[in-house]
């Protein structure tokens, strides 16, 4: 038997046993958890600007969350009968015809019972008895009035009783204490978890919701709305709570309940208590790995989880190496794991050295958890995860804290180590930011709570089902709930959806966030250099870029005169077998912008948004902007270098449609060159799980040249006339680095990745850089990124030549030795003798 994974974390943490021996702490505790908690307090993203506060109205005892709109709605209309200005007209053009329609409730078996239970009610039957004949007046929709209520004199006096009597009526504060004798009275001795069938159940779960929630209980609310969803995961209980999550401002007074707890420096967003018992779950079809699952954690909770929690917390570690085809069992079993090694430090027996082991374990394994869930689990698991890890973070770095106090252990020099790092710092930082992006998509904010690994699979099925459909309801003019609604479909956990559909959905919301549309995104794949179908698509024969007649294929070298000021530029035409790679406004646009050398990538553009269907162009110089077929070029050609890399192609046109590139794009290809160069994905022998990389193409070696001094017609040197001769053994090369995610959710360059590994993916850039100029002769993009490359190069040489004739005029002129010299020679000199001496004073007279 191999060794396990608790193996490996035992070491782990004896290491981190003997290393307490060697440190000292310092507690900056408290000032680093105010710091992370002010930084959310200031984040935008944190601010609110409508909430649910539900109120009682004192005369109809119904709740409302707008005092004056309930007012407006539910009495103006009455008072409207009343006003000393109206008109005589019809009572059915004053009112709806329905309002008066008025009739007495039933005295069933379940609600007289309640009624007598009222003093008040007792009071007010000999009072509703004498309301009865005015309002069958009233509810007569023959009856016409005039400004003196009736003009028929016999019902006269019935009405004038109606201000009377009304003004008799007590308020009686009925409906809440109806609504849980109501409730208490259908469950009878049952617990509600009880209560059978299911179906049931979930409608008593969906009216105790609704009570919380008109008491602004929300919490609780949310929690029996979750059971709700539990107990009958059907269509019909979706669809109501999606109805009941999107109710006004719900969902964002929930967020807001969520940002409050933050706030208030909560160390605990969420119960740590090891789960005890298994829900009473029993949709889920009993397969043997199921069993499986159900039959371990039965016996952890039986033998060790109470007795021996760090046996329990190994045993769930190795669970894990069963369900290495499950992400969401992987993440709660070392949920569970960390629960456990959390529950062993609050015992006494505990030292201050297994402490520090037990928490630092628990913070390596909450980077593992967050990093997966980050990028592989549903919404749902997501939530859940992040509160736990917080929570998880803070209570065994605030106990180890205390217990460091308790003990005198704490030495607050400098050369201490602080309680919180700055990593630490910025996971925790991590862990907020992403619960409250999360908390602006999915309602669930504070469900579920632990759960044991078995009823997590059941619980993800009806939380992801319910997600599906809310995001949904919700995705059709809002650019986030559209692309987590995408991101659901692309992960897998939203099925039976169209995903060609929500994808270009989710595109156009999103660049509609710009001001952009689809097209504009179009006007950039569908470069008329590079010629396609009418439909979009590559042209599966080999094509020639659409440059001007007098194209060239290769640049060779450049001429300078210092003498005249001359350039002279030496390229080859291209021959009628040769491929033309570049013109006169490639030169041009690169020598008057000082093109001297270009960096391409195409990035993710929202960290966030970890599976976005478009990438940002980022590109050096910034001034390659006014070059845009030399930005083009790069553009085309990183593009082309992962269509055929990924294996997919994909269309030029809205919508963006993509099929293999097997199909069309790679049939330019020769065979050989074909079969060898498959698409990274065909050649992966493992999963592509933490497979990222990125691939770029660049220059094998920096361009080397000649300079050769011009030699007039007898042989002599002229060394203001040079020759610049670029090598002939320029050569390109594909470039790979796997990549990781860091904390921020940015892909970075993974440093442990070894450039001569034996990868598909470096044994595909192996292979591109080998048949380079082969694949241009059927993709000329590709040469033409070479030469133009090579004009760079001539750009740089020019301007090197430009500035050093510039520094050596300006040398010249700022030169003082001759003015100097001419100066000193002057004054030795002295008076320049011109025989004006002898002249005297005698002076000419002047006509």
């Amino acid at each position: 038997m191999g060794e396990k994974i608790s193996d490996s974390y035992r070491a782990r943490i004896d290491r981190y046993v003997a290393e307490y021996e060697t440190l000292s702490f310092r507690n900056n505790f408290n000032e680093k958890f105010i710091e992370i908690i002010t930084k959310i307090d200031n984040d935008n993203n944190t601010k609110i600007d409508a909430i649910d506060t539900y109120g009682s109205c004192n005369v109809c005892r119904q709740s409302y969350l707008n005092r004056h709109l309930h007012e407006r709605e539910n009495c103006e209309l009455y008072e409207n009968l009343f006003s000393n200005t109206m008109k005589p007209i019809t009572l059915e053009e004053t009112i709806d015809i329905d309002l008066w329609n008025w009739k007495a409730v039933e005295k069933t078996s379940v609600y007289f019972p309640i009624w007598n239970t009222q003093k008040e009610w007792g009071e007010s039957l000999s009072l509703i008895e004498q309301l009865k004949d005015p309002v069958q007046i009233i509810c007569k929709p023959e009856r016409y009035w005039t400004l003196f209520i009736d003009k028929y004199q016999q019902d006269q006096l019935e009405l004038m009783k109606l201000p009377k009597l009304l003004s008799q009526i007590a308020i009686i504060d009925y409906l809440p204490v109806m609504d849980e004798q109501l409730f208490h009275q259908c469950l009878g001795r049952l617990q509600l978890s009880e209560v059978q069938p299911s179906e049931y159940r979930s409608k008593m779960y969906l009216i105790q919701a609704v009570i919380f929630k008109l008491e602004n209980q929300l919490e609780k609310s949310l929690q029996s709305a979750h059971d709700a969803l539990l107990c009958h995961p059907y269509d019909a209980v979706i669809d109501g709570l999606v109805i009941y999550m999107d109710h006004s401002n719900f969902h964002s007074t929930l967020r807001q309940t969520l940002i409050n707890d933050i706030k208030k420096r909560s160390l605990d967003l969420v119960d740590i208590t090891p789960p005890i018992t298994m829900m009473n779950l029993t949709f889920l079809n009993r397969t043997e790995y199921l069993r499986m699952l159900k039959k371990y954690e039965r016996a952890i909770l039986k033998r060790l989880a109470e007795n021996d929690p760090i046996q329990a917390a190994y045993s769930y570690m190795d669970l894990s190496m069963t369900v290495t085809g499950s992400g969401t069992l992987l993440m709660n079993n070392l949920i569970m794991t960390c629960l456990y090694f959390f529950k062993f430090m609050n015992q006494t027996k505990c030292t201050l050295a297994e402490l520090y082991a037990y928490r630092s374990i628990i913070f390596d394994i909450s980077i593992e958890i967050f990093l997966l869930t980050r990028h592989y689990l549903s919404l749902y698991f997501q939530m859940y995860a992040y509160k736990l890890l917080y929570t998880l973070i803070m209570c065994s770095t605030n106990l180890f804290t205390k217990r460091l106090i308790s003990s005198g252990s704490l030495k607050p020099t400098i050369v201490s180590q602080p309680i919180l790092n700055d990593f630490h710092e910025t996971i925790l930082d991590e862990l907020l930011k992403s619960i409250l992006q999360l908390s602006k998509v999915t309602p669930f904010t504070h469900v579920p709570s632990t759960a044991l690994s078995y009823d997590m699979v059941y619980m993800g099925c009806a939380g992801n089902e319910f997600l599906s459909k809310y995001l949904k309801s919700l995705a059709a003019e809002n650019s986030m709930y559209q692309y987590y609604f995408f991101e659901g479909i692309w992960k897998g956990w939203v099925s039976a959806e169209d995903f060609d559909y929500e994808r270009y959905c989710c595109m156009y919301l999103l660049l509609r966030d710009y001001q952009w549309t689809t097209y504009d995104v179009a006007d950039l794949l569908r470069w008329p250099m590079i010629p396609k179908t009418h439909d979009g698509w590559y042209l599966s024969t080999k094509h020639e870029l659409q440059l001007d007649q007098s194209g060239y294929a290769e640049v060779i070298g450049v001429t300078l005169n210092n003498d005249t000021g001359d350039i002279e530029f030496m390229f080859t035409e291209a021959k009628k077998t040769e491929h033309k790679r570049f013109d006169a406004t490639d030169v041009m646009d690169v020598l008057t912008n000082g093109i001297t050398y270009a960096c391409f990538t195409l990035d993710p553009p929202n960290a966030q948004y970890h599976s976005h269907p478009f990438n940002e162009m980022r590109y050096l110089p910034k001034r390659l902007v006014k070059v845009p077929n030399y930005l083009l070029t790069l553009l085309h050609t990183d593009y082309l270098l992962k269509m055929i890399s990924t294996g997919v192609e994909i269309c030029s046109l809205t919508p963006f449609e993509m099929r293999s590139s097997a199909e069309n794009l790679m049939q330019r290809l020769p065979a050989h060159i074909r079969e060898e160069l498959q698409s990274i994905a065909m050649k992966h022998k493992g999963p592509l799980i933490d497979s990222i990389h990125r691939f770029w193409i660049q220059l094998e070696s920096d361009i080397e040249y000649e300079q050769v001094f011009h030699k007039n017609f007898f042989g002599r040197k002229n060394e203001n006339i040079v020759h610049c001769y670029l090598s002939d053994k320029v050569k390109m090369c594909v470039k790979k680095h796997r990549m990781k995610y860091d904390e921020h959710g940015n892909l970075i360059d993974d440093p442990s990745d070894d450039e001569n590994d034996q990868s598909a993916e470096a044994e595909f850039a192996r292979i591109f850089t080998k048949y380079y100029d082969e694949i241009g002769q059927y993709f000329p993009e590709l040469l033409r990124l070479k030469e133009l490359l090579k004009l760079s190069v001539l750009s740089r040489i020019i301007q090197a030549r430009y500035e050093s004739q510039c520094n050596f005029i300006a040398q010249i002129e700022n030169d003082t030795t001759l003015r100097d010299l001419l100066t000193e020679i002057k004054r030795k000199i002295g008076r320049y003798p011109t025989g004006l001496e002898n002249i005297g004073n005698f002076k000419e007279p002047c006509f």
